[in-house]
C-alpha cells in the first residue's frame, strides 16, 4: 500500500484527512486529495481556503489533484477515504473504500451510502446503535437511521489524533482571566440569538473574563456581540475550534455537536439546547452541563451554572467515564494508525 485518495469537498474534511496523511507519511504512503468545489464557506478553492489547503499539502507532502479533472487519474491507488460517502458513484473504482462519519452527519446520510463502500469509522458503537433507530431522533420524515450494519469498524476518530497542546492563539498566556469561549447560535434563531447577546454583554462587563466568540463563516456575529476575541474559521488544521475549545476555561454552546470536542479535550461545558433534535444529550455531567431553553430561560441561572464550572477543580475522571462510556478514549496507537493497520490486513 504506497498510495492513498482522498475525497476533499470542503475542507471541514481536513481535520479528518491530514492525521491520516501525517501516519501514512512515516511509512512512506503517498496521499492524494481530490478537491471539489462547493457554494459554502468551507470551500476549498476558496481564495483564502486554497491558500491554507496549498500550505498543508507541502507541509505533509500531499498530491492535489482536481476532482473534476483528475480523479481517474491513475494513482496506483487501491485505498479511498472520503467523508459521509461524498462522491459516493465514484467509488467503485478502488478496492477498499472507506467512509469517515463527522459528528452526527451520519443520522441522516449513512442510508443514502453505506451500499457504496466497504467500511464507514466510527468512534464506538455506542454512536452508531443510539442512532439506529430514528424514534429516539426524529427528523421530520426525512429517511434516517439504519446505521448499524456490519460494515462499521469502531476504531475512533481520525480528529483527535493531533497533539492539540502544540497549538495556541495566545490565551494560554493569561493567567490572571478566564477564558469563557461561546459558540454563537445561527441569528434566524431569534429567541436563541438574544440571550447569546445578553450573555455576552454581561460577561464582558466582568474585568476577569476574557470573552471569546467563535462562529461559522456563514453565521457572522454583530461586531457589537463580538466579544473580547472573535474567530470564524481562521484555520482549518488545526481547526480554530479545537485550539479555542483547548486554551478556555468553560464553553458555552446553543445546541452544537462542539460539546463532542469538549469531552475528548476535558473541557467543561454548558449547552443551552435550543433545537427540536438533541445531539448528543447523553453527554451529560456535573461538568457537562445542558440547559433546555424553554425550560430554564434566565439569564441569572445560567450565570450561576458558569461560575459553579470557574470554581469547580477539573475532574478529569469525570470526561474519562463520558469517553469511556460513549465515545472512546484516546491510546497510545493513534486511530489513524490503527486505520491504517486494518486498511493492510485488507490486501
Amino acid at each position: 500500500m504506497k498510495n492513498i485518495d482522498f475525497i476533499v469537498d470542503s475542507c471541514t474534511s481536513l481535520r479528518y484527512f491530514i492525521p491520516i496523511v501525517e501516519a501514512g507519511n512515516l511509512r512512506g504512503i503517498n496521499s492524494n486529495f481530490f478537491v471539489l468545489k462547493n457554494n459554502k464557506y468551507n470551500c476549498p478553492f476558496d481564495k483564502r481556503n486554497f491558500f491554507h489547503l496549498e500550505n498543508l499539502s507541502n507541509l505533509f507532502k500531499i498530491n492535489l489533484f482536481n476532482f473534476e479533472r483528475e480523479l481517474l487519474k491513475k494513482t496506483e491507488s487501491k485505498v479511498i477515504f472520503t467523508i459521509e460517502g461524498s462522491k459516493k458513484e465514484f467509488l467503485k473504482y478502488y478496492d477498499l473504500k472507506i467512509s469517515l462519519t463527522t459528528m452526527t452527519d451520519y443520522t441522516v446520510l449513512y442510508k443514502k451510502y453505506v451500499d457504496y463502500v466497504d467500511y464507514v469509522l466510527f468512534p464506538s458503537m455506542f454512536m452508531a446503535s443510539y442512532y439506529n433507530d430514528m424514534k429516539i431522533y426524529p427528523i421530520d420524515g426525512r429517511e434516517a437511521g439504519g446505521t448499524l450494519t456490519n460494515k462499521n469498524i469502531y476504531l475512533g476518530s481520525t480528529k483527535y489524533d493531533i497533539d492539540i497542546d502544540n497549538y495556541t492563539y495566545g490565551f494560554d498566556k493569561l493567567k490572571n482571566k478566564k477564558k469563557i469561549l461561546l459558540f454563537a447560535p445561527n441569528l434566524e434563531d431569534s429567541k436563541s440569538y438574544k440571550l447569546f447577546q445578553d450573555i455576552v454583554k454581561r460577561l464582558k462587563i466582568n474585568d476577569n473574563f476574557i470573552v471569546i466568540v467563535k462562529t461559522r463563516g456563514k453565521h457572522p456575529v454583530q461586531k457589537k456581540y463580538q466579544g473580547h476575541a472573535y474567530f470564524e474559521d481562521c484555520h482549518w488544521y488545526p481547526h480554530t475550534s479545537m485550539v479555542l475549545i483547548n486554551e478556555s476555561d468553560i464553553i458555552l454552546t446553543f445546541g452544537s455537536t462542539v460539546t463532542k470536542e469538549c469531552v475528548m479535550l476535558n473541557k467543561p461545558f454548558i449547552n443551552i439546547d435550543t433545537k427540536k433534535f438533541k445531539h448528543l444529550d447523553f453527554l451529560t455531567s456535573k461538568s457537562c452541563i445542558r440547559i433546555e431553553i424553554e425550560k430554564e430561560l434566565n439569564v441569572n441561572s445560567i450565570f450561576d451554572k458558569i461560575n459553579y464550572l470557574l470554581d469547580k477543580k477539573v475532574d478529569l475522571d469525570e470526561f474519562r467515564k463520558l469517553r469511556s462510556n460513549f465515545l472512546y478514549e484516546k491510546e497510545k496507537t493513534k486511530v489513524s494508525d490503527k486505520l491504517l493497520d486494518f486498511c493492510k490486513s485488507k490486501f
